[in-house]
């Protein structure tokens, strides 16, 4: 039974063998590996919005840099701190992604999460080793979390 996908160009092919994308005449792939070549980061950002540690991790191994940025400098690992996503966090981070990376506004990851309330993103940043100076207003992460 073929449904189309959520984007026009994949067929989702939910024969018996179990899903997976039809990309051209007779080509299949593993609905794991559903992009034909990296994500662009506004496809990456909406799969961290969403939570989507599985996409994030295939993509990821499927050649996504983890230091990809928008034009302001916003990184995959700042969007997402800034839902507090720890999980997607510790993908990234495995796969090599500036811990202490700034935006054109000299946000870090640590300091988006911490502004964002979410102490338990601060935490893990900085057990995976983010630098705890350089808060945008100049206070230190100590100050503002308590």
């Amino acid at each position: 039974m073929l449904l189309w996908g959520h984007r026009s160009d994949f067929l989702f092919d939910l024969g018996l063998g179990g899903a997976s994308l039809r990309h051209g005449p007779g080509e299949t792939r593993n609905h794991l590996n559903r992009y034909h070549s990296p994500m662009n980061f506004h496809e990456a950002y909406n799969a961290i919005k969403r939570r989507d540690v599985i996409l994030v991790r295939s993509s990821l191994d499927g050649g996504l840099d983890p230091n990809l940025s928008n034009q302001f400098g916003c990184t995959l690992l700042m969007a997402a701190a800034m839902g507090g996503n720890t999980a997607i966090a510790a993908e990234l981070i495995r796969y090599g992604a500036s811990l202490d990376a700034r935006d054109t506004h000299r946000w870090t990851a640590l300091s988006t999460a911490a502004h964002t309330g979410h102490p338990g993103f601060v935490e893990a940043l900085s057990k995976a080793g983010a630098s705890l100076d350089g808060y945008p207003f100049g206070a230190s992460f100590e100050d503002f979390l308590t």
